[in-house]
């Protein structure tokens, strides 16, 4: 067996990619640190190395499983015998931690502890994420924490079950046809042949052989059936995991399916701690199987460095791709969502979850959710389903967060075609949407006097470049109008072309959905980013659609003018020379080719919210449902502008002209100036005013807000802005998770981060800008407000 290695040129090449701003001597010299430095075990002294045994010393020396136990001995400790995250190394933990897996650094951690004598503290059983050791967040935390931004099937640590399913059933290469992960299948049989050979030396103290041959031989021959017939080996039919010893109970399901993996990263590499006789193989194979296992992990877990939440659809569309449909594998992960929100102190969750186009179909969907399964032990195998099921007769796992459900409506695209003869914007979806709605409606009317399945909320998710607020306008207003304890939140600044069209949803999400006191924006992060970030990360100019600019124009001009802000006359000139150019270009003209004016195109932006189909009987509006009342917006002086025909004419263009639409989507770029910056943040400062007054909450995702936005560091959040530390701003905010299991995080990590980012600013002289008291008192009047702003009052 080849020994593994340490390849300088490599490592060098790889920090060269990372750090562009290094020589490759610089490089080569880290490099080199590497290898004499952080890939020795420390424990090791230079007597030892250079004994008579040297050259067994030096193989042990040069071992990268070394650099994984500094890493994690330097970021880690035991509190109560259970492995924590030392709060001031919290940020170097996330970053290579979350981008790498966890459980493999904290494996490594626990198995040097074992060096110490501490025999007792390898139970497996820890936290799929870490908390930290900040007895601040401790406090905080101790009366439980309110979720308030959750989506259940991403609440969950999907790819730790997916990768327990897959290390235990041989899947065939159609099963990887996924167009992100189909070139990963090889490196899957890779991991699943290695982890195989890793679990059976570490049970019977021998490699194990397949006709005299070592089973990686087999590898580059390998089908499906061989890897099944190596799995056959080790596995029986009714483990979850054949590496799950015989020994250990099953006293939480969320937890005990991890013990087997981590019993083999922990023994690996205790075994190499040790310097065992077989250190080199188990090197080798614990390498190839971990490099494999992260290569997948991120089509999984979203590692990289993209923002946008077109990037987070990538990895929300894989989070059961292996499991869905197998009924253990499910239970588990409703288990796991419970679990982990006890482990983390969450005692009230509101999770979101789609709607149904039927009551049946509704009820049957949240029914899936709050059913909660015993931990049991025995299993036994269901016939044409390889999902087991467990036996009920075993204890029972602890009671779960107090949970209720926000209804997520999802904003999807535009799926009309353009032709002469067509209908108004997203008719499909918003047919769905009445659907959906007058569903939803019914369920709750039947269910709120009996308060089984509490729906406390509506919501709309997914891209905003798929569908603007307007669409969900209607469906919004006909849910309160019939039920009126119903509290709406909704995805609005989260994702965006420029920051104004992201201010500009949150403006629409507001006014078109009439929100009230105690309802809530989902991230708002166009609401606080610093437009000098932003701009500058784009070169100071930015590409668009030319619909989105030419309504983000008009928008920003008549927003200043309401506020009061006086716009710099030059910056003046140049948007309503663009708004002239933008409207001859798509077509917002009368029949004389004459373009209208920017106040009759704004009164025309305002109806947008109306129902599209109703537009010519203004004057004779039937009420002939409770659905056609809500068609309208019902704020004073909006439906006044339908007596303009102007206004009727563009609001009709904008939906119904093949024209406008098809030209609307030709993207253009669009030069950002000082002054334009400078609007935005004045708009931006008197918006987080407006909804303050209203009071209208922000929930802050800081993990979620850091991947899909543009912040660069968390301490650039919009949290800090929204609710000012230093009271400049005092706009209700909450913090959130927003997807746990894609973001690999949990509710005291988010508070941890904005925490540590707080005592880590400094003032203009370099001291501290915030005192540990004072961190401490703004986290804690955040939680207050998480539950005050929840949509299930307290009794």
């Amino acid at each position: 067996m080849e020994y593994l290695p340490f390849d300088e040129e490599k490592i060098s090449d790889d920090i060269g990619r990372m750090h562009p701003e290094l020589s490759i001597d610089v490089t080569k010299a880290i490099a080199r640190m590497a290898e004499d430095k952080w890939c020795r075990d420390e424990e090791q002294s230079d007597e030892d190395e250079y004994g008579e045994n040297q050259e067994l010393n030096e193989k042990k020396r040069n071992n990268i499983f070394y650099a994984l136990i500094r890493f994690a001995t330097g970021t880690l400790r035991l509190s109560e015998n259970r492995p924590v995250v030392m709060f001031d190394e919290l940020f170097r933990w996330r970053e290579l931690a979350h981008d790498m897996d966890e459980d493999m650094f904290t494996c490594a951690f626990m198995a040097d502890k074992r060096r110490e004598g501490l025999d007792r503290i390898h139970d497996f059983n820890w936290d799929i994420v870490l908390s930290t050791d900040d007895v601040d967040i401790e406090h905080i935390k101790r009366d439980g924490l309110s979720e308030l931004h959750s989506h259940f099937k991403a609440t969950a640590y999907t790819f730790s079950l997916q990768w327990l399913y897959l290390m235990n059933h041989a899947v065939s290469r159609k099963d990887f046809k996924d167009s992100k992960i189909k070139d990963c299948y090889d490196m899957y049989i890779e991991a699943l042949v290695s982890r195989i050979e890793l679990y059976y030396l570490l049970k019977n103290g021998e490699r194990l052989e397949n006709e005299g041959d070592e089973v990686l031989n087999l590898l580059p021959l390998s089908t499906v059936n061989s890897a099944k017939n190596i799995l056959l080996r080790v596995r029986d039919a009714k483990d979850i995991d054949y590496a799950i010893r015989d020994n250990e109970k099953m006293e939480n399901r969320a937890y005990s399916v991890m013990r087997g993996e981590r019993y083999i990263i922990y023994s690996s590499i205790k075994k190499i701690i040790n310097n065992d006789k077989d250190t080199e193989y188990i090197s080798y194979r614990l390498y190839k199987y971990l490099l494999a296992k992260n290569k997948i992990r991120e089509k999984f877990i979203q590692t990289n460095k993209r923002h946008g939440f077109s990037n987070f659809q990538n990895y929300d569309s894989k989070k059961k791709l292996f499991v869905k449909g197998r009924k253990r594998y499910q239970s588990i992960l409703r288990d796991m969502v419970y679990t982990e929100c006890l482990r983390h102190d969450v005692r009230y969750l509101e999770t979101r979850i789609t709607p149904e186009d039927s009551i049946k179909e509704l009820e049957k969907h949240i029914k899936e959710f709050v059913k909660r399964k015993n931990s049991r032990d025995k299993l036994e195998l269901k016939e044409n389903d390889d999902a087991q099921i467990l036996d009920k007769s075993k204890c029972e796992e602890p009671e779960g967060p107090k949970t209720s459900f926000i209804v997520h409506f999802i904003k999807g695209e535009d799926k009309g075609k353009l032709s002469e003869m067509m209908s108004c914007r997203h008719y499909k979806l918003r047919k769905q949407l009445k659907r959906q709605a007058l569903v939803l409606e019914k369920y709750i009317k039947q269910h709120k006097r009996k308060g089984e399945y509490p729906v406390v909320g509506i919501d709309a998710a997914s891209s905003e470049m798929n569908a603007r607020p307007e669409v969900f306008a209607q469906a919004f207003r006909y849910i309160r109008h019939m039920q009126p304890q119903i509290s709406f939140t909704f995805h609005a600044g989260e994702d965006y072309y420029d920051i104004a069209d992201g201010l500009r949803t949150i403006d629409e999400t507001v006014t078109f959905m009439e929100m009230q006191h105690g309802d809530r924006i989902g991230h708002g992060i166009a609401l606080g980013i610093e437009p000098e970030l932003f701009y500058e990360k784009r070169t100071r100019h930015i590409i668009l659609p030319r619909q989105v600019l030419l309504d983000n124009i008009v928008w920003l001009l008549h927003k200043a003018e309401g506020y009061g802000i006086i716009v710099n006359p030059q910056l003046r000139q140049e948007m309503e020379e663009k708004y002239a150019w933008l409207c001859h270009e798509l077509g917002y003209c009368n029949e004389n080719n004459k373009i209208l004016n920017m106040a009759d195109y704004y009164h025309a932006m305002m109806l947008r919210g109306d129902n599209p189909m109703e537009i010519d009987n203004w004057e004779h509006l039937d009420i002939l449902s409770n659905w056609k009342i809500c068609d309208r917006l019902k704020k004073e002086g909006i439906t006044s502008f339908y007596h303009r025909k102007e206004v009727r004419d563009l609001l009709k263009l904008y939906h119904f002209s093949y024209n406008v639409r098809k030209k609307g989507k030709v993207v253009t770029e669009y030069n950002i100036s000082k002054e334009y910056m400078d609007l935005i943040s004045q708009i931006q400062n008197k918006m987080i005013d407006d909804l303050d007054s209203k009071q209208i909450c922000i929930e802050c995702c800081p993990t979620s807000n850091y991947k899909i936005g543009y912040l660069g560091r968390y301490d650039n959040h919009p949290i800090f802005r929204f609710y000012s530390p230093d009271g400049t701003h005092q706009l209700p905010v909450t913090i959130n998770t927003d997807d746990m299991g894609i973001f690999s995080t949990a509710l005291d990590t988010e508070y941890a981060l904005i925490a540590l980012a707080m005592r880590k600013m400094k003032d203009e002289n370099g001291k501290n800008k915030y005192t540990r008291a004072e961190v401490a008192d703004y986290l804690e009047r955040i939680k207050r407000n998480a539950e005050k702003f929840r949509f299930a009052k307290q009794t």
